[in-house]
């Protein structure tokens, strides 16, 4: 499960360094990936089948409680408990290229940045992968894909997106939390309809919805009596027998024949799809000379700004998000019109981005 509170607690103890510190960095950020893990599915559903994100993911537009909501970075930082920054990694990682970002090979940080990360020596040409990283930061690289960047499937991938976080969190740079999460949720929407497994972030969204209804008893008493929940991720030690492919195989056969069999078929999508990106990301994998012009290594990390809280004077301020697409509130509560509600949402979002290439 790719999804779950982190035990930092554990984490050091496994490692035997301070891991909690990369993150403790960005204000508030161990107490989101630390809070409550549960989760109301029917909200996160329909938060998804009528998520529509606007101007270079400036706002999110979605329905809940038979409403429409319009959210700006700003507001869901605020809800979320974490700063606002201006530096996008998707921005610099993917620059032109347009979503789905999963399965894109995107352009990885220079190995002078990343060096730091692995063990031994680096060159130009050795592959980047998780069994090369320091112990520390493999244990790191686990964490992101169960909380920040949550991702199942081929563990022997490290993609540029992942090496990017990873060196802004060992390197204490500064970038936005809430941009990846919302590049995240977008990936979501462009691939098609969600199952349970691939709902990333369902426990900070329903965190988020909370309290857009913590006033209505209705709400809360649904919310406390709410058993859908993700697991702790409390890694095991080194000399534990139960880790690895065996322990894997245990916790799968606990899992109903029905749901394990779709578990088995997602993974073996997943692992296709990053087996073509891996094959990709290697044979482009760019040289120290691609680095030399200090402009390309300035768009990883260009001087840090460090910005005030989430909607401080230093914010640059987005562009007005267009008129939101008209859903009904029986569309919402009616399943079998959600696929058909996210096709013309999804419709209607590529119209406004091509519109929005033809003017610029």
């Amino acid at each position: 499960m790719p999804r779950a509170a982190i035990d930092f607690d554990r984490a050091n103890s496994v490692s035997g360094h301070n891991i909690r510190r990369y993150f403790e960095h960005y204000p508030r950020l161990v107490e989101l990936m630390t809070r409550s893990h549960k989760y109301v599915e029917d909200w996160v559903r329909v938060f998804y089948a009528t998520l529509y994100v606007v101007d270079q993911r400036h706002f999110i537009q979605f329905m809940f409680d038979g409403r429409e909501h319009r959210w700006s970075k700003e507001r869901m930082a605020e809800l979320l408990g974490v700063p606002l920054r201006d530096r996008s990694l998707h921005s610099v990682v993917y620059d032109g290229v347009s979503p789905p970002y999963r399965g894109q090979a995107g352009t990885a940080p220079p190995l002078d940045q990343v060096g730091h990360l692995f063990r031994g020596e680096m060159l130009a040409d050795t592959p980047r992968t998780p069994d090369r990283l320091r112990p520390e930061f493999q244990l790191m690289l686990q964490i992101l894909r169960r909380s920040l960047i949550p991702k199942a499937g081929f563990r022997e991938g490290f993609t540029a997106l992942q090496q990017a976080v990873l060196t802004c969190l060992t390197t204490f740079t500064d970038f936005d939390i809430v941009d990846i999460i919302v590049a995240e949720m977008e990936d979501v929407i462009v691939d098609g309809m969600p199952t349970r497994r691939q709902m990333p972030y369902a426990h900070w969204i329903t965190h988020m919805l909370y309290q857009l209804g913590e006033d209505n008893t209705a709400f809360r008493t649904l919310y406390r009596a709410t058993d859908t929940r993700f697991s702790d991720y409390r890694p095991a030690m080194r000399d534990d027998q139960r880790r690895g492919g065996r322990a894997a195989r245990a916790v799968r056969e606990q899992i109903p024949a029905e749901e394990r069999a779709e578990v088995e078929v997602e993974d073996e999508e997943l692992e296709a799809a990053e087996r073509g990106f891996l094959s990709y990301y290697y044979a482009s994998s760019t040289s120290d000379s691609d680095y030399d012009d200090e402009e390309e290594q300035a768009r990883f990390f260009p001087p840090a700004r460090h910005d005030a809280e989430a909607g401080g004077s230093g914010e640059p301020r987005p562009p007005s998000p267009p008129p939101a697409p008209q859903v009904s509130q029986a569309q919402v509560t009616q399943p079998d019109a959600l696929q058909g509600i996210l096709q013309a949402l999804l419709q209607q979002q590529a119209e406004h981005t091509r519109v929005q290439q033809q003017q610029t």
